[in-house]
C-alpha cells in the first residue's frame, strides 16, 4: 500500500496592490490587485493498493497484478482579511476536485524459447494513470477563480504621477476612471467550471496504457542484443467548450500566408479552417466549461516506437553499450474541426487562431523525428589508462512558424475586422526540423596510488566534431525567424583531478 497526502500553500501578493503604466512619462492606466491573498488545497490520505503474483510452468514465467488508485482533494473554506483595495472575504469549501478511482491491471510474460536461457520472448500489457496531486483543485479553488486584478483609466491632470481618487469606488471619480471589471474581489461569473463527470467517478482519470513484444538475445558470452516494440495509447482528454456560444457563432475565414522561401512551397498559400468570433454583443460572451473530448468526437494520441540496444563486455575490460530508439508519437484533434466553440487542443499554444484543417489537426512526424542513436563505450589502455567515449545522434528542434496576422490581411478573408488580434501557424507541426544533431566526446583518464591515497587525473574532450548544431530558434515570423537561440557548445577541453584520502 501507498498512502500520499498534504497540502499546498501560495501566498502571493503585488507591492502597494498597484501597477501603474506610462508611455513616454503620461500616464495611460493603472491595475489594481486584490492582495495580499493567501490559497490553500488540501490532499485527503489517499491510498493506492497493489497486489502481484508470478507462476512458473517449464519455461513460461507470468506475472500479473492488479493496481488500485484512489485521489481525493479539496479547497478548505476560507477566510481572506480585507486589503486596501478589497473587503473581507469568506470562501466556501469546495469538495472533490477530484475524487478519483481506479484499477489498472498489469501483466508480463517471459519465455525461454530453447530452453538454455539464452533467448527470452517477452510481452507485456499495462494501464497507468497519471500523476497527479492538486493541480485540479487549484484550479477550481475559489480565490483563483475569482477576479483577482482590473484595469482603470488614469489622468494625471495634476502630472504629479500619482492617482489623486479613491481607488476602492469602482466608479469614476477624481483622476480615475471606473474600473474595467465591476467583480474585481467578487466571484468571477465567467470563471471555467469542471464537469462532475471528469471530477469524480470511477476510470476518469487520464490515463495510459501499454502493450510491449520483444526479444531478447545472448549472442555469445558477453554479447548480448535486443528488440522490443511498444505501443501506447491514451485517454480520458479534456477540452474546454464555451458553452454560451454555437459553431453559428463564429465566422469562417482564410488567409494568405506570407511570400517567403523558407516557408513550404515559399509561402503565399492559403491557410483555412480559421474561426473568428461574431462581434457584440456575441463576442465577449463566455461560460467555459472543462468536458471530456468524447463528448463532442474522438481524440486520439498514440505512441509508436521500436528500441534496439546491443551490450557487450569485450576482452581488457572493453565494454560497448548503445542502440537505437525509433518511434512517433501521431494526434488526431479533427473533432474540433467545426466546433470553433471549443477551445483549440493542438500543440502549438502561443496561437489565438488555429488552422482547423487536416494538415494541423492530424498530426503524424516522420520516424526520423523520432529517432535517437546513442553509444557508449570504455577500454583499459596500458599504463592504466581508462579511455571512453558517447555518441549521440537525435534530432533537432521543430521548426514552427508563429504569424501575428495584420488586420487588414484577417480583413481581407472575412470580410470585416476581427474581434480580437489573430496570430496563427504558417506551417503544421511536425513536418519541419531543423538538421539532426550530432554530438562525439572522449574521456581519457589515470589512477595514481601512493599509499593509501589515490589520484585520478582525467582529460576530457567534449564535442570532438566541433559541431555547431542548433538546438533552439526564434520560431516568431518576421526578420528574426529562424535565428538561432542556442547552439551546441563548441569544442572543450577540461582537465580535472579527483583525490581520495
Amino acid at each position: 500500500m501507498q498512502l500520499i497526502a498534504g497540502h499546498h500553500e501560495r501566498p502571493s501578493f503585488v507591492p502597494n496592490d498597484v501597477y501603474y503604466q506610462f508611455s513616454n512619462g503620461i500616464p495611460r492606466s493603472l491595475t489594481e490587485f486584490a492582495t495580499p491573498y493567501n490559497t490553500l488545497d488540501r490532499l485527503r490520505p489517499s491510498p493506492s493498493f497493489f497486489a502481484q503474483d508470478q507462476w512458473t510452468l517449464n519455461r513460461l514465467t507470468a506475472t500479473y497484478g492488479l493496481r488500485l488508485d484512489f485521489l481525493n482533494a479539496y479547497v478548505p473554506a476560507w477566510h481572506l482579511n480585507a486589503t486596501q483595495l478589497v473587503p473581507a472575504r469568506d470562501l466556501a469549501e469546495v469538495d472533490g476536485v477530484p475524487n478519483w478511482a481506479d484499477l489498472s491491471p498489469r501483466v508480463g510474460v517471459s519465455y525461454d524459447l530453447f530452453g538454455n536461457g539464452r533467448t527470452a520472448l517477452k510481452a507485456s500489457f499495462n494501464r497507468y494513470v497519471q500523476s497527479q496531486t492538486l493541480a485540479l483543485a487549484n484550479a477550481a479553488n475559489p480565490v483563483v477563480t475569482s477576479v483577482l486584478s482590473t484595469t482603470r483609466t488614469w489622468n494625471d491632470t495634476n502630472g504629479n504621477f500619482k492617482p489623486d481618487c479613491d481607488l476602492t469606488n469602482p466608479n469614476a471619480n477624481g483622476e480615475c476612471l471606473a474600473i474595467s471589471n465591476r467583480n474585481f474581489g467578487k466571484n468571477n461569473p465567467n470563471a471555467t467550471q469542471y464537469d462532475s463527470e471528469v471530477l469524480s467517478g470511477f476510470d476518469k482519470r487520464p490515463f495510459d496504457w501499454e502493450v510491449m513484444t520483444g526479444v531478447q538475445q545472448e549472442l555469445r558470452p558477453g554479447l548480448a542484443a535486443s528488440a522490443s516494440f511498444f505501443r501506447h495509447w491514451y485517454g480520458n482528454f479534456y477540452v474546454t467548450q464555451n458553452a454560451a456560444l454555437t459553431a453559428t457563432d463564429f465566422d469562417p475565414y482564410c488567409i494568405t500566408a506570407p511570400a517567403d522561401q523558407r516557408l513550404p512551397g515559399g509561402g503565399g498559400n492559403q491557410i483555412c479552417g480559421l474561426y473568428d468570433t461574431k462581434p457584440p454583443p456575441v463576442f465577449g460572451t463566455v461560460s467555459n466549461q472543462v468536458k471530456f473530448s468524447n463528448n463532442f468526437g474522438t481524440q486520439k494520441e498514440v505512441y509508436t516506437g521500436v528500441d534496439l540496444n546491443v551490450n557487450a563486455r569485450l576482452p581488457r575490460g572493453a565494454f560497448v553499450q548503445g542502440g537505437a530508439t525509433i518511434g512517433r508519437t501521431a494526434t488526431d484533434m479533427c473533432f474540433e474541426s467545426n466546433l470553433p466553440q471549443l477551445a483549440y487542443q493542438g500543440t502549438v499554444t502561443s496561437v489565438t487562431a488555429a488552422s482547423r484543417t487536416t494538415p494541423f489537426c492530424n498530426i503524424s512526424p516522420p520516424l526520423a523525428a523520432g529517432t535517437q542513436l546513442k553509444f557508449v563505450g570504455t577500454y583499459t589502455l596500458p599504463w592504466n589508462l581508462a579511455a571512453a567515449a558517447t555518441f549521440q545522434n537525435v534530432p533537432g528542434p521543430q521548426i514552427t512558424s508563429t504569424y501575428a496576422v495584420p488586420t487588414s490581411v484577417v480583413a481581407a478573408g472575412l470580410g470585416r475586422n476581427p474581434t480580437s488580434a489573430v496570430t496563427v501557424d504558417l506551417i503544421p507541426a511536425g513536418t519541419m526540423y531543423q538538421p539532426r544533431i550530432n554530438q562525439l566526446d572522449f574521456r581519457t583518464s589515470r589512477l595514481f596510488a601512493l599509499g593509501r591515497n589515490k589520484i585520478k587525473v582525467s582529460v576530457d574532450l567534449y564535442n570532438a566534431f566541433n559541431s555547431s548544431a542548433i538546438q533552439g530558434q526564434n520560431n516568431t515570423f518576421g526578420v528574426n525567424w529562424l535565428k538561432p537561440t542556442s547552439i551546441l557548445q563548441g569544442r572543450l577541453l577540461k582537465l580535472s583531478t579527483q583525490v581520495d584520502w
